[in-house]
């Protein structure tokens, strides 16, 4: 079944998800959309859970799971999903509670310690109230990526082979690794052929590990306009090469941009 947005544009012609370096994810369909990855931003093509509108990108970023259908709506909508739909829209739609007993569960474990589980339950509590129980837990305990500044090291190794000491935080060995836990309680309440109240409460939390950027720079000269012999070997130097505002970064540590 569906576990991400992600598995949404694998299966639907037109649709496609970026996420910049283990960011928040944002769709595109037909190739209309907002390349924009900061929490506050609305994306064009919008998320449904529901019927409920999610205006964050960081929203469209949590666990997909118990899901009954999953419908794509391509070009711009009407009134019916009329909120920041340029592009189109996405909407959910999750499993609702039973007036019989029914459940599954599922659970998987791979490499990097990756473990994954995924289940629900549902059922009647009365007459008038059923409810559905639903949750979603992934987790990679292990990076899958080697970051060869261990704990343990005590200095910082440059580019060009000088190792520099200093009291630089130290960093985990692996990189990669992150988790993603999702819950979801349903109460359906049926009064009446005529009257029927849905309760939902759905909650997530979502760890990642994005993947770590080194800034290289242009020049070998703070200031020229040349490249530098390393970019143009296809090599690029951190410790040599600078760019237009001057700067050389000295150091090839993903997490400090320039050491003086």
């Amino acid at each position: 079944g569906l576990q991400s947005g992600a598995d949404v544009a694998n299966a639907v012609s037109g649709v496609q998800v970026y996420n910049f370096r283990g960011g928040a994810p944002t769709f595109v369909v037909r190739g209309i959309g907002t390349q924009d990855f900061e929490p506050n931003t609305a994306p064009a093509a919008a998320t449904y859970v529901d019927e409920v509108y999610l205006g964050s990108n960081i929203l469209t970023g949590l666990a997909v799971f118990d899901t009954e259908r999953v419908e794509v709506l391509k070009g711009p909508q009407g009134t019916l999903f009329g909120r920041n739909t340029t592009a189109g829209a996405i909407s959910y739609t999750s499993k609702r509670p039973t007036s019989n007993w029914q459940g599954y569960a599922q659970a998987g474990y791979g490499d990097y310690d990756t473990f994954h589980f995924d289940g629900a339950v549902s059922g009647p509590i009365s007459d008038k109230l059923t409810f559905r129980l639903a949750g979603q837990a992934d987790r990679q305990g292990e990076g899958w990526f080697r970051n060869i500044w261990t704990p343990a090291s005590t200095t910082l190794p440059l580019s060009n082979g000088v190792y520099s000491t200093g009291p630089y935080q130290r960093h985990k060995s692996t990189i990669g690794d992150g988790s993603d836990y999702a819950l979801r309680v349903m109460l359906d309440y049926k009064a009446s052929d005529d009257f029927d109240v849905l309760l939902k409460l759905h909650g997530g939390e979502l760890h990642g590990d994005t993947q770590p950027v080194e800034p290289y720079g242009f020049t070998s000269i703070p200031g020229a306009t040349a490249p530098c012999n390393a970019l143009v070997t296809g090599v690029s130097d951190p410790a040599v090469c600078g760019d237009a505002l001057g700067k050389i970064y000295r150091n090839s540590n993903p997490y400090i941009v320039n050491q003086d």
